[in-house]
Parts: C-alpha cells; sequence; structure tokens
C-alpha cells in the first residue's frame, strides 16, 4: 500500500507531466482528494475534502459563478468552476504543488481571485465512507 505522501507525489508528477505538454488533465481533483483522505486515514490521521468555488452577486442580487483560475497553471488556458483538495493537520494537498502546503498560505499561492471555501466531506463523513 502507498502512503498519502508517495500518492501524492505520483499525482504531482502525473499533472506536472500533462500540463507540460499542453495535454488536459483527466482526473477529477475531487477523487484525487479522496484518494489522499484515504490513505491519510489508513495512516491514523483524519483528513476531511476541501472545496473552492468563484462566485458573485451580480447588480440583480443573482449568484453568478466565476471561473476559479490556479496561479501555478495560469498560462490563461486552465479554469475550474470548482476544485476540491485534502485537508489534513493543517496541511492542504494539492498536488499542483510539489508537496502539502500550509492552510493558511494555500489561497493566496493557489488563486488569482477571492473564493469561497466549504468544507466537502467533514473528518467523520471521511471515516465512514472509507471505513
Amino acid at each position: 500500500m502507498k502512503s498519502a505522501l508517495e500518492y501524492f507525489a505520483e499525482k504531482h508528477e502525473r499533472l506536472m507531466r500533462c500540463y507540460s505538454v499542453g495535454e488536459y488533465w483527466i482526473e477529477n481533483c475531487g477523487l484525487i482528494a479522496e484518494g489522499i483522505a484515504r490513505e491519510l486515514l489508513h495512516e491514523g490521521k483524519e483528513p476531511e475534502i476541501l472545496g473552492f468555488k468563484g462566485e458573485y452577486l451580480n447588480k440583480r442580487n443573482k449568484l453568478k459563478h466565476k471561473p476559479l483560475i490556479p496561479k501555478p497553471l495560469s498560462k490563461g488556458k486552465v479554469s475550474w468552476l470548482a476544485h476540491f483538495v485534502c485537508l489534513c493537520d493543517d496541511f492542504v494537498y494539492d498536488p499542483i504543488f510539489k508537496e502539502p502546503i500550509r492552510k493558511k498560505e494555500y489561497l493566496s499561492k493557489m488563486f488569482h481571485q477571492e473564493v469561497i471555501e466549504f468544507i466537502e466531506f467533514t473528518k467523520k463523513q471521511i471515516k465512514f465512507k472509507f471505513s
């Protein structure tokens, strides 16, 4: 069985390889976050899944979606409507970065704009799903 960091490193290498040659990333960030959470859970940790989305209210107070633009991949070609990552022990596991990054640093290093953060799966839900 792979450790969480081995799984994370494998996803990072594959992601960087795909984007460096102009290929689209075919894996789902939510499934990768769940995979990392599963491995961390097997290591006795208590991960959760965080989600991010860009939304704003227009002039008529209607909620509109604004694409998320990741700084590390921002050559103008990559944007998402939502993004999911694993959070554990105050570290965000996002394979866009080479290693897990402290939560307080993550948003400023990741996105060009303000985002809405939400918990997609709590620690309890993760335990239930993978136990």
